[in-house]
């Protein structure tokens, strides 16, 4: 080995040591400009602490200069199993600060539109996140960055986009505090450990969906709907500007059922992109801003609930079931109320 080589290999070894004794950890919505094709943000990368990198996205966001992607543009996204297949052409476009879900029966292409998008499962087509470099230019001159997700690594990919699937997939023993840990695992150096604001910003968490007093237990000790909201809080830490979920209230009773759609309803309220596949149409007209109806690897029909009336409702509601209909009254806090029951 020659001796300039040495020397290189000698100082990429310091400065990765550096790194990890200075523990920079950087909020991840900062971060994300790194990986845009075009960069004209201006954020300075150097924040000591994440305390001090929210405030600095904060100034930014005041300057409308923000890091979240405006849409989330899926393409030409196709899936087979074998020779069947399920998803042919699709195309859909999400959009940040609104809570999107995906109604369907059973085996119509829900869950494998939703892995497919998380890129987890083999697939044709794109899902491509675009932001706009400068919120103040008009808009038939603005231009735009994006990131192709399927290019991303996978702790590249969790500073974009989080995703809760039906089952958590832990069958180790683990403490409730380390599985919401793991979603500061892509702000970390590799031999990193987590420090003790990141553990209070976890309690605080814990306790939002109403499991703080359970911080230190089994993971596998949890209920599988207890198991679920675990796994929100997760999400919540690892604050990713896209949250993709597939049927997460599935194992929830009613009660936790209706805390956790309210959760992710203020996720998307922060300008978070939501896409969420359900079972629960009534929790989805109460709480999302937007249903695409789903049959045959298809989508059959996309409306936004505050526009559309009941009849409207119930015409795309037929596309997909055939034996319900939709009615709606007001509370007496002149709130409108979704109810689902089957045709007579």
């Amino acid at each position: 080995m020659c001796v300039n080589t040495i020397f290189k290999t000698g100082k990429n070894i310091a400065m990765y040591i550096d790194n990890i004794n200075n523990k920079k950890f950087i909020d991840n919505r900062c971060k994300i400009q790194k990986n845009l094709e075009i960069d004209n943000t201006g954020i300075a990368d150097n924040s000591t602490d994440l305390t001090a990198a929210r405030n600095e996205y904060n100034i930014l966001k005041q300057n409308n200069r923000i890091c979240y992607p405006d849409s989330l543009d899926i393409s030409g996204l196709s899936v087979s199993y074998g020779r069947k297949n399920i998803i042919n052409n699709l195309n859909i476009t999400l959009y940040s600060g609104e809570f999107t879900a995906l109604i369907g029966n059973n085996g119509c292409g829900k869950s494998t539109l939703i892995k497919a998008v998380m890129n987890l499962i083999s697939h044709k087509g794109k899902c491509v996140l675009r932001f706009s470099s400068d919120k103040t230019t008009p808009e038939n001159t603005a231009t735009f960055a994006k990131v192709i997700t399927e290019k991303l690594t996978p702790k590249k990919r969790a500073m974009y986009m989080t995703y809760i699937a039906q089952h958590s997939g832990i069958s180790s023993s683990i403490s409730v505090m380390d599985v919401c840990l793991m979603g500061y695992n892509h702000m970390l150096n590799p031999l990193a450990v987590p420090d003790s604001s990141m553990r209070c910003n976890v309690l605080k968490a814990l306790e939002y969906v109403g499991l703080k007093d359970r911080a230190e237990d089994d993971f596998l000790s949890l209920s599988a709907g207890q198991k679920q909201m675990c796994i929100l809080a997760r999400s919540v830490i690892q604050d990713s500007p896209v949250m993709i979920l597939d049927e997460p209230e599935s194992a929830l009773d009613i009660t936790n059922r209706y805390e956790m759609l309210r959760t992710i309803r203020e996720q998307a309220d922060t300008n978070k992109c939501v896409l969420m596949s359900i079972h629960s149409p009534e929790l989805a007209l109460m709480y999302c801003d937007r249903l695409l109806f789903m049959k045959s690897g298809s989508i059959v029909d996309d409306i936004y609930v505050k526009d559309t009336d009941v009849s409207r409702l119930n015409e795309a509601f037929a596309k997909v079931y055939d034996n319900v209909c939709v009615g709606v009254y007001e509370s007496t806090d002149n709130r409108k109320h979704y109810c689902i029951y089957p045709k007579i």
